[in-house]
């Protein structure tokens, strides 16, 4: 005998592999079981109709019928979050992740970073899930129409920029200024790349407090990818990002931004960040307290990143979302809002799905019942999407 958790009559069961299976009865019950009938869990039928019969093809796709001409059908769900260029689609990660605005209880903060380059802006995610807010690209010396209108709709009253003013320049702060006001906008930054992750990663423990668990991110500062994958992570867990410098490793500055960090989440293999830096996180936290999350590229450090975040710090694969590995803002953007979501994030090369990706869904798709690209088909192009689908329909 085996717990259903329902005291419901069960009038048909269907296996689609040794442990994910699916059962259907009275008053529209629907259970599901992914460990082969261990535990079950019970799903929302939007029918109160007797169930009689159920049949999948796949993991996630099947039908199920029942009294009255009851009909059921359950697919993949598949979300596209995109818009014409990187500002309208980091707007579009906005708008899903804070669909009703900002908080109005609390302050209601808006990340900006540069849409044109990405060492500023890597640490946003980090302060904006402290801040419970979304990242929001603008170009150099222009706010975006649409950002202007996404800053309104969200009820923002104040904004953080990243970076200094050949990031983010004064034209910007200016037009900010004019909407929110004088005071309400706030420039976090540093002489490099390096100093302004300091700084970031100095505000986001600052506005923690004892909440923060001690945990930072070292990534390296020569690229993006690394820090990108962990974005989702950094969002939910509100964990700080610090930039080693690939040949000098972490800078004084770094080291004393590191003041209450415990632990260390190394990005990246030893091209990325040094043995000699991991050495000095260990000498300075202890062995078991400094973790390196790599792969033999940015795609398996993806994974090796997502996998983490799974078993360690209470992310899921479901609403895993897809997003190209070639360049930073689709990422940045939607880093929030999986961490709003509590889900992962794989990297791909634009035109085809990566392997390392493909392994991981392939691994997982009685997990996996619904999808998110990040970006437009530039980014993830329909042959990509197309074999994310096949994998988990």
């Amino acid at each position: 005998a085996q717990a259903s958790g329902t005291t419901n009559t069960l009038r048909s069961v269907h296996f689609t592999d040794a442990n994910t299976g699916w059962a259907v009865g009275e008053a529209g019950t629907v259970l599901r079981t992914v460990n082969g009938g261990t535990t079950w869990a019970a799903q929302a039928s939007g029918t109160t109709q007797w169930l009689n019969s159920v049949h999948f093809t796949g993991a996630n796709t099947g039908w199920a019928v029942g009294s009255s001409g009851t009909v059921l059908h359950r697919a993949l769900a598949v979300i596209n979050v995109e818009g014409l260029n990187r500002f309208t689609t980091a707007v579009a990660a906005s708008a899903f992740a804070y669909p009703g605005g900002l908080d109005p209880a609390g302050r209601r903060t808006v990340v900006i970073a540069t849409g044109r380059d990405w060492p500023d802006a890597l640490g946003g995610t980090s302060l904006a899930g402290v801040l419970d807010g979304p990242v929001l690209l603008v170009d150099t010396n222009a706010v975006p129409a649409a950002v202007t209108a996404e800053i309104a709709r969200l009820n923002a009253d104040k904004v953080v920029i990243l970076g200094g003013e050949g990031a983010v320049g004064p034209a910007v702060k200016a037009a900010l200024e004019t909407q929110l006001g004088v005071g309400d906008v706030e420039r976090i930054w540093g002489g490099n790349r390096y100093e302004t992750a300091d700084a970031i990663a100095r505000r986001v423990i600052l506005l923690q407090g004892v909440a923060f668990d001690g945990t930072a991110f070292v990534a390296t500062g020569a690229n993006f990818p690394d820090a990108l994958a962990a974005a989702p992570l950094a969002a939910a867990r509100k964990r700080p990002l610090l930039l080693a410098h690939p040949v000098t490793g972490l800078s004084a500055g770094t080291r004393a931004a590191m003041a209450g960090v415990t632990k260390a989440l190394v990005l990246g293999g030893t091209g990325a960040v040094s043995p000699a830096t991991e050495a000095y996180l260990r000498t300075a936290y202890g062995t078991a307290n400094v973790t390196r999350l790599h792969g033999v590229n940015r795609y398996e450090t993806a994974v090796a990143v997502a996998t983490h975040g799974v078993a360690h710090a209470g992310l899921g694969w479901n609403r895993v979302a897809i997003t190209t590995g070639e360049n930073f803002p689709d990422a940045l953007a939607g880093g929030v809002l999986q961490g709003k979501r509590g889900s992962v994030m794989l990297l791909t090369t634009p035109t085809a799905l990566s392997p390392p990706a493909a392994t991981a869904l392939s691994a997982r798709t009685a997990h996996i019942a619904s999808v998110t690209f990040l970006g437009g088909e530039g980014a993830v192009s329909p042959a990509v999407r197309i074999a994310v689908r096949a994998l988990l329909r």
